[in-house]
């Protein structure tokens, strides 16, 4: 089942030590994507459409924003904006306890673009 969600909704996903996130954040409209914690005094830009990722564990890939390695420092919360710097997505991350990390379904909707989000572990092997 399709479920519509207000904008601004925050969505909330756990990752393990260790593993890969995936993000499939990167709307159309999508400017940039800043990240921050709730001990930070600002947002860090990890992304933006002019000059890319900001760090070498990060990359793109078929539209997601790929962070290999997840560390604790990598916990905290993204935000994709447009040029104007409304947010389209905010998504906070959190580290995964368990040894088990399950799959989580997300829908969003931002202005007229409907976007599914399939959040998953990264396959063994």
């Amino acid at each position: 089942m399709i479920q519509r969600i207000e904008r601004n909704t925050t969505y909330e996903i756990s990752v393990k030590k260790g593993e890969e996130l995936k993000l499939d954040v990167l709307l159309p409209n999508a400017y940039k994507v800043v990240y921050w914690t709730k001990r930070s005094t600002g947002r860090k830009e990890d992304w933006n459409r002019s000059h890319g990722v900001r760090s070498d564990r990060m990359t793109i890939r078929d539209g997601n924003l790929i962070i290999n390695n997840f560390t604790a420092t990598d916990a905290g919360t993204y935000e994709v904006l447009d040029s104007e710097g409304e947010i389209l997505i905010m998504v906070t991350v959190t580290g995964e306890r368990s040894s088990t990390l399950k799959h989580k379904k997300v829908f969003c909707i931002s202005n007229t673009y409907f976007k599914y989000m399939y959040l998953s572990p990264p396959k063994k092997g």
